[in-house]
């Protein structure tokens, strides 16, 4: 009985212990495949974490106490060493000396615990030495079970570039002699530099926020011309002078360049405009153009006073000197008319030679600017008078009458010597150029002025003459009914005398009937 009961015992012992290997070893198994899928998964992670911190186009790096432990491929390539290489080095070697001090000074205090900034700019040089720009940021981490420091740094040296390079674009902008503003596409300025403010008059809070059409003038505003921006809308640039409107109104005239500005996508958004005061240099331009016009006007009359000094003036003498010594040389063996003629002849050379040189004087000092201009109050119908006394003798030996049809106490504001030249030319010239008939001498009164006519019955002048009268660079040679040499001179001296009394000159054609010169004087 008991004998069967330790057999059965035993067996169930045994039955048991072989229950618990079972157990222990499927236990175990499960275990074993738990394991495995956890080993997996750690392998998994483990590479994707590898793959992102060897693609990423930053630098990572592991250190401590400022000794490598690990270098990403980006930091490897960046620093021109190998890995093994970068084992044996200290993260500062990396450093610029202008950095070192401060990033080493934080590592320690990091180490320390203390809490110290984790993102800074440094400046790297690596084994062939070139220069980078890091943006680095440093936090705690665990490596191998052992504290360190993580690493993580962005390349921002073609940032630090194009910010310089912005910086000194901007310093130029502001210290550019010439005005720059950028504004948008309805015209409201958005940035303004120091010149415009100079010289415009607005500052730079007053700019901004400005209607680019404010700064032209309403007679002279291109800024409101639709040519305007349909070329600089259309992506062209603009370029041209304009007259501009300080904030004080005085205008004043500028050189512009008008550029638009596109985004990334080639769209436009604003405009820019550089603008270059020259007032100063059309100025200055205008009077060049002023003084050239001038030196040509000296030359041309230095010219025509040579011209009649060397011919004009010689021709009248030789005339006189050769009929001269004629009556001289033979006086015995002419009868009277020949000497009548010869004495008629003399006279005419003397006369025109005086009425040459009165003109010639008074010219030269008009030119010099020695002539007085003492302009008053008179009646022209008694200089007219004076006029006629002077010409008697050259009207008569023509049989032509002179006659005057101006009221008595018809005033003139004007210079009376100026003005009786004027008259004695005007007079002077209708007798010469006028065979038979009369010379007549008219006014028309206005509220403003008093125009005088002198009117002539004699031969005309010719269309391509009269153009040429009043210019002194024009040579005109015309001969009176007698065979009576002129220059010209006498009218151009008259238009500079009318016109300095403010008066206008000019002619009235009646072709094969005479002429007739008309002037104006101001009445006061």
């Amino acid at each position: 009985m008991f004998q069967i009961e330790f057999s059965t015992l035993v067996i169930i012992l045994l039955l048991l212990a072989v229950i618990g290997i079972a157990y222990v070893n499927f236990s175990r198994k499960r275990v074993n495949e738990k394991l495995s899928k956890l080993n997996k998964k750690l392998l998994e992670s483990e590479e994707k974490y590898k793959l992102v911190v060897e693609s990423s186009p930053d630098i990572m790096f592991i250190q401590k106490e400022g000794k490598l432990l690990f270098a990403n491929k980006q930091f490897i390539s960046m620093s021109g060493y190998s890995m093994k290489e970068l084992l044996n080095k200290s993260i500062f070697d990396f450093v610029d000396k202008e950095d070192q001090e401060m990033v080493i000074e934080r590592s320690k205090l990091r180490q320390l615990g203390h809490d110290i900034i984790a993102s800074y700019e440094v400046k790297t040089i690596n084994r062939h030495g070139k220069v980078r720009h890091f943006d680095l940021k440093i936090n705690p981490t665990n490596y191998n079970g052992k504290g360190a420091l993580l690493g993580v740094g962005t390349d921002i040296t073609a940032r630090k570039k194009n910010l310089e390079t912005i910086r000194k674009l901007s310093i130029a902008i502001e210290q550019s002699p010439a005005s720059v503003v950028i504004f948008n596409k309805d015209g409201i300025i958005e940035y303004a530099n120091k010149a415009f403010s100079v010289s415009t008059g607005y500052k730079n809070n007053q700019a901004i926020g400005l209607n680019i059409k404010k700064l032209n003038p309403d007679n002279y505003n291109i800024s409101k011309s639709e040519k305007f921006w349909e070329t600089i809308s259309s992506g062209k640039i603009w370029t041209g002078e304009l007259q501009s409107k300080r904030k004080n109104g005085e205008l004043f005239w500028e050189n512009a360049s008008v550029s638009p500005i596109v985004d990334n996508k080639g769209l436009i958004t604003h405009y820019s405009a550089v603008t270059q005061d020259v007032s100063m240099q059309k100025e200055m331009l205008a009077k060049l153009t002023e003084s050239e016009k001038q030196l040509k006007d000296v030359n041309a009359t230095k010219d025509r006073f040579f011209s009649i000094i060397a011919h004009d003036l010689k021709n009248p003498f030789n005339a006189i000197m050769g009929y001269a010594s004629l009556l001289l040389r033979q006086f015995e063996d002419l009868n009277k008319s020949e000497r009548h003629e010869y004495i008629e002849n003399i006279n005419l050379a003397a006369e025109s030679t005086y009425s040459l040189l009165e003109n010639i004087l008074e010219w030269s000092r008009t030119q010099m600017g020695n002539i007085n201009f003492k302009p008053k109050i008179f009646d022209i119908s008694t200089i007219i008078n004076e006029v006629f006394l002077l010409i008697r003798v050259q009207a008569e030996t023509k049989n032509i009458k002179l006659l005057s049809k101006v009221k008595y106490q018809t005033y003139v504001y004007a210079d009376v010597n100026m003005i009786k030249t004027v008259l004695r030319n005007l007079v002077s010239n209708a007798v010469k150029f006028t065979e038979k008939g009369e010379v007549l001498v008219e006014a028309e009164s206005s509220k403003s002025s008093v125009m005088i006519s002198v009117i002539d019955t004699g031969i005309g002048i010719s269309d391509n003459v009269v153009d040429k009268l009043f210019k002194i660079d024009e040579k005109v040679h015309t001969s009176g009914t007698k065979n009576e040499k002129g220059t010209g001179l006498g009218l151009i001296l008259s238009k500079e005398f009318i016109t300095k009394n403010g008066g206008e000159i000019w002619i009235n054609r009646m072709k094969g009937q005479g002429t007739i010169f008309n002037f104006t004087l101001p009445i006061n």
